[in-house]
């Protein structure tokens, strides 16, 4: 089933220790999410800009300094470990957006779209696959 932008969440159910986030649509759609594919689609721009991206499209990046070297940086956000795909709490943001708090005090946002996107369910992955081809094509 191909994401709907206007699907509406009616019953969200995960338990603390569970690895598995289900939700039903208003379209009785069911998506299951591993709470680490969740992790991995974290829309924050900590977790975007650990994947490569930036989150922040007019800001260009900083130039190498002189001697070559890339300037070291940081991150608070442990990366790769067991802990961080760990739900301790979750609540809706709003009317628009699922929030998630993580082991690692980590928090995401994921709005219904998103998760819509991502529903994970054979329909809805071949669906996105065909359409990527589709675009592809063009």
């Amino acid at each position: 089933m191909l994401s709907q932008v206007n699907r509406l969440p009616v019953e969200i159910n995960a338990g603390k220790s569970s690895p598995i986030v289900e939700i039903v649509w208003d379209d009785d759609h069911r998506s299951l999410y591993q709470v680490g594919q969740l992790r991995a689609v974290c829309p924050c721009a900590t977790c975007r800009e650990t994947k490569g991206e930036n989150p922040h499209q007019a800001i260009k990046p900083k130039p190498p300094n002189p001697s070559g070297e890339q300037p070291k940086r940081s991150l608070s956000l442990p990366l790769f470990k067991v802990e961080k795909y760990q739900i301790t709490n979750m609540h809706y943001v709003g009317n628009y957006a699922l929030g998630v708090e993580w082991q690692d005090n980590h928090h995401s946002i994921f709005t219904w779209k998103l998760l819509s996107e991502e529903c994970p369910c054979e329909s809805c992955t071949s669906q996105r696959n065909l359409a990527n081809s589709d675009s592809t094509k063009a």
